[in-house]
């Protein structure tokens, strides 16, 4: 007993170690970057205020970026969450930066006049740093609520998984069909037209292979956890590596660049499951997942013999893929809602209801009395681009924010304390139920139809089916 009790405490001791020993390089590296930020923007105390305070609003957003990873880097969700991560960096640090010494650049809403606009911009950072403290809160109150499971063997809830996962592929190629059915030719919610509906008679009816392709490397990761006769880790897993290999790329062969990415995460979920995810390693992944992330676009014209890599790599690079890009447009995004938000009234809930009607054709959903907050600030922004069906997506946030005002950005609480309920249960009773989860995850995001938001609607009705098929809750 004493030798257990010792053993428990030197582990403690070490992880400790560990502990200190990265909150040491990530103070260090706070320091450093507040120092130089200081250092840039104190010398424009006197004569440009607001630049002082942006750059204090933007050191706020680069430490809750760094809380972030130390605090949840041991999550099973921790790969993506440091992708998302990665998001709000170049989002609400870099981006904000580099949009401040071109005299606050807005990709939306340009030509505001200048007070309103840095006024706006530094509104918008302050929401940010709101919202992910609200979502964190969330989550860690996800994380302490008491679950009880109800399945006691593990072989049976994987066989439930799998009639879960398969009636809720059959549902979305139900909605999937519908949709198609109800478009013309050129039938994607951007208007765009894709070659093989062109070359092939009913070829829109091709694009049923996409909602197909992001469940069958969920539903061969399943067969293969069943596998009892695999000899080996590559033998156990070979089928889903196949099968998800032939679906990332097709699915990137349909022009989503995202799938790039997806296929980059998959293998660091495999290398994860047998190697421990130290710092080191985080920062690599991270940095190549970041240059997939900036050359997707240019490594997919090359395959179709478009060199446009010289254009990316010239002497504006870091202004056209950081600044001019829309990958990063969550702060022009922001503001371009705070400008909306004064000449409109909130909806008290309607955007949310319109969600429902997300799986209609765009030529239909734009005709409709009630619009999401998507349609309406596209309207608003870009009336003409809006019309083709071309436009940014918007955060859960302004969602809210729209339905109820100020009000709404108290309810960052809810996504947060599913997510960290739901995070509790992979992590609680089975990995492999985790692994599934994540593998339907990644398929889902990013997907062709992802202008639909349908993506968003399954991954919410999945994690509920496995919610209330696998725990009970106590409060």
């Amino acid at each position: 007993m004493n030798y257990k009790i010792g053993d428990h405490m030197q582990n403690y001791v070490n992880n400790d170690k560990k502990v200190i020993n990265v909150n040491y390089i990530f103070m260090c590296l706070l320091l450093i970057v507040s120092t130089v930020i200081c250092s840039i923007y104190i010398t424009n105390i006197i004569n440009n205020v607001s630049i002082f305070i942006s750059g204090i609003l933007i050191l706020f957003n680069f430490f809750l970026v760094l809380y972030i990873i130390i605090k949840y880097i041991k999550d099973i969700f921790s790969i993506i969450l440091f992708f998302a991560v990665t998001n709000l960096f170049f989002g609400f640090v870099i981006r904000p930066i580099l949009s401040i010494n071109m005299n606050y650049f807005l990709l939306y809403n340009n030509n505001l006049l200048n007070i309103t606009k840095i006024f706006l911009f530094n509104v918008a950072l302050i929401l940010n740093i709101i919202t992910i403290i609200l979502y964190l809160f969330g989550y860690n109150i996800g994380q302490k609520f008491k679950l009880l499971h109800l399945m006691r063997s593990k072989h049976y809830s994987l066989l439930k998984l799998k009639y879960i996962t398969i009636i809720l592929l059959l549902f979305v190629l139900f909605l999937f069909l519908l949709f198609i059915q109800l478009t013309g030719k050129s039938f994607l919610a951007t208007n765009r037209d894709i070659t093989v509906t062109n070359l092939l008679l009913l070829g829109k009816y091709f694009f049923v292979i996409v909602p197909i392709l992001t469940y069958l490397p969920a539903l061969s990761l399943i067969y293969c956890l069943n596998m009892k006769s695999a000899n080996s880790v590559f033998a156990r897993y070979f089928f889903f590596l196949l099968v998800s290999f032939i679906s990332i790329i097709i699915l990137f062969l349909f022009y989503q660049r995202g799938y790039m990415l997806q296929a980059f995460l998959g293998v660091i979920i495999v290398l994860k499951k047998y190697q421990k995810m130290n710092l080191r390693r985080l920062i690599i992944f991270g940095f190549i997942g970041i240059l997939i992330l900036l050359f997707a676009r240019d490594f997919y014209n090359l395959i179709f013999g478009i060199n446009t890599f010289s254009q990316s790599l010239n002497t504006n690079f870091i202004y056209n893929k950081l600044l001019y890009s829309p990958n990063f447009d969550y702060l022009d995004v922001y503001v371009n809602f705070l400008n909306f938000i004064q000449h409109n009234h909130i909806t008290f809930g309607t955007n949310l209801v319109a969600q429902i009607f997300r799986f209609l054709p765009f030529s239909i959903r734009k005709n409709l009395p009630i619009l999401t907050m998507t349609d309406m600030l596209n309207k608003f922004n870009d009336p003409i681009g809006y019309e083709k069906g071309f436009g940014f997506t918007v955060p859960i946030l302004l969602d809210f924010m729209g339905a109820f005002g100020v009000f709404g950005i108290l309810l960052m609480v809810l996504p947060g304390f599913f997510t960290g309920i739901s995070d509790k249960i992979i992590n609680k009773k089975n990995e492999n139920i985790g692994e599934i989860i994540l593998s339907i995850t990644l398929f889902n995001i990013g997907s062709l139809w992802g202008p639909l938001d349908i993506q968003y609607i399954t991954l919410n009705l999945f994690i509920f089916l496995i919610i209330v098929t696998f725990i009970k809750c106590k409060s």
